[in-house]
């Protein structure tokens, strides 16, 4: 019965404030709501879509908060339907899902990302040209730092500070 009031709400929503199924399908991936995620790419969410997300001044895509808070199912869903796996939001500026997945520590998410042929060296283009690994050995997921060593992320590239990260 909740999950049909918040679809009930969003499409009612979306006449009223102009939320449509792609920004619906963003959020459902944020907050993990497998079965609204379904419903929206089956009322024809483009995946691959980005908006701002909380004030910000990055937008991001339904694969990029689904990775950064831990959601597999919807990653999987996702990829299933096509979703970019180097997607970088708005003009390629910002982190990519495995970046966001890396630095949060959600190594399955990583390994998925990795199998669908997400491009370990990416560098983000908006302050610190951060990569996967710089992310993952700042917060010290030992784990994940091997597996993109292992993938053939390059311990060479260097942020914006021109210093390779330790």
């Amino acid at each position: 019965m909740k999950r049909f009031i918040l679809l009930f709400i969003l499409s009612f929503s979306s006449i009223i404030y102009g939320i449509d199924v792609d920004t619906a399908l963003i959020y459902s991936a944020m907050k993990g709501d497998i079965k609204g995620a379904k419903s929206f790419i089956k009322n024809g969410a483009n995946v691959n879509a980005s908006v701002y997300i909380n004030n910000t001044d990055i937008e991001s895509t339904a694969l990029m908060l689904a990775s950064q808070n831990g959601h597999i199912n919807i990653v999987k869903l996702l990829l299933k339907n096509k979703a970019d796996v180097n997607s970088r939001g708005y003009k390629d500026k910002g982190y990519t899902p495995l970046m966001l997945a890396s630095q949060n520590g959600h190594i399955n998410i990583v390994k998925l990302l990795l199998k669908n042929k997400a491009d370990v060296n990416i560098q983000n283009n908006e302050k610190s040209n951060y990569t996967a690994l710089m992310l993952a050995s700042e917060n010290k997921h030992i784990d994940i730092v091997k597996l993109l060593i292992k993938n053939g992320a390059n311990n060479n590239i260097k942020d914006d500070t021109d210093t390779p990260k330790k």
